[in-house]
C-alpha cells in the first residue's frame, strides 16, 4: 500500500468513471420521463418505445463500464480520512457498483420474462433466454425500479462526499478524480 494519502486514478479509470456516470444518469432521466407520460397518444407511444430502446442501450453500456471499472479497481491506494470515512466511502462505492450491475441485470431479466428480445439501437438484439412469465416479469421490473432508485440515492451520497472533499476537507480527492493529480493551492 502506498504511503501517499492522495488517491490516484489513471486516465482510463477517470474516463470510465465519468462515462459510467453519464450512462447511468441519462438512462435514469429517460426512465423517469417515461414513467410520467403526459398522455398515451400515438406520438408519445412512439417516443416511449424509442426511449426504452435507448434506456436499455445505456443500461447495457453502463453495466459493461461499471464491471470494467470494478475490474480495474483502486488497488494499492489509501483512502483519505479516518476509519469511519474510509469504511463509508468503500461501502458506497461497492454498493454503487453492485446496485448498478443488479439494476441492469434485473432489467434484462424482466425484459426476458416479458418475452422480448433485448433490442439495442445500432447493435441488434439479444434473444430472450427465459420463457414468458408475466408475474416474474413484473417482479423483476419492480426490483429493477427499486435498485435504480437505490443507485440514484447512492449517486447523491457520492456527489455529497465529493463536494465535501472539495469544499470542506479541501483535500486532493476531488481533483484526483477530475485531473488525476493533486489540487493546486
Amino acid at each position: 500500500m502506498s504511503d501517499d494519502p492522495s488517491p490516484r486514478w489513471t486516465i482510463s479509470q477517470r474516463i470510465i468513471h465519468w462515462l459510467t456516470a453519464l450512462c447511468v444518469l441519462i438512462a435514469a432521466g429517460i426512465a423517469l420521463y417515461l414513467l410520467n407520460p403526459p398522455d398515451w397518444s400515438e406520438p408519445y407511444v412512439r417516443r416511449y418505445y424509442a426511449g426504452i430502446a435507448y434506456h436499455k442501450l445505456l443500461g447495457v453500456t453502463g453495466l459493461a463500464l461499471v464491471l470494467l471499472l470494478a475490474a480495474l479497481g483502486k488497488r494499492g491506494r489509501r483512502r483519505p480520512g479516518g476509519p469511519i470515512m474510509r469504511f463509508a466511502a468503500a461501502g458506497v462505492q461497492v454498493c454503487l457498483i453492485l446496485f448498478t450491475a443488479l439494476s441492469a441485470f434485473s432489467g434484462y431479466i424482466a425484459n426476458s420474462f416479458f418475452g422480448g428480445a433485448l433490442w439495442l439501437p445500432g447493435l441488434g438484439s439479444l434473444p430472450s433466454p427465459l420463457p414468458y412469465n408475466e408475474s416474474l416479469g413484473g417482479l423483476f421490473t419492480s426490483a429493477h425500479q427499486w435498485l435504480a432508485y437505490g443507485v440514484l440515492f447512492l449517486i447523491a451520497l457520492h456527489v455529497v462526499a465529493a463536494l465535501t472533499h472539495l469544499f470542506v476537507l479541501r483535500d486532493d480527492v476531488f481533483s484526483a478524480m477530475v485531473t488525476g493529480g493533486r489540487r493546486e493551492e
